[in-house]
């Protein structure tokens, strides 16, 4: 619980919080708000971002830490290289342009867990990044 503490209340996992907002505000303005059976909201905000979280921060990330631990700043190679798979396996699910648009995020996700070392943070940043999207714009 501590550790969950010290993430919430640090103000770069705030800035990382607010970052969507404004992305999400711009896009719904194109859209309507969906409205989505509960399976799917089980599945897209918490399933999925669990599961992708495990695979690509909690295993691949630091495999890829350890063969490729240089850095560009707080951007390790590590993370690009989890980033760019993990875009690559949203091509099943997603038009190239919005599978690649998930680099950004992903980036997002994998300096969160290098910051944190704890799986919680990017799942809970995935879950809440996947809500805003599927929620408001989707």
């Amino acid at each position: 619980m501590k550790n969950l503490q010290k993430i919430i209340f640090d103000r770069y996992y705030l800035l990382l919080i607010s970052l969507p907002i404004p992305v999400w505000f711009y896009l719904s303005s194109f859209s309507e708000i969906n409205y989505l059976p509960f399976d799917k909201i089980l599945t897209l905000i918490i399933l999925f971002p669990i599961i992708e979280e495990t695979l690509f921060r909690g295993i691949l990330l630091p495999f890829l830490s350890n063969k490729f631990p240089q850095r560009w700043k707080s951007i390790t190679v590590a993370n690009v290289a989890t980033s760019i798979l993990f875009s690559i396996s949203h091509l099943y699910a997603h038009d190239p342009i919005w599978a690649f648009a998930t680099f950004l995020p992903s980036l997002v996700f994998g300096w969160a867990q290098e910051r944190y070392n704890n799986l919680l943070a990017p799942i809970s940043l995935h879950s809440y990044y996947n809500a805003g999207w599927f929620l408001l714009i989707n």
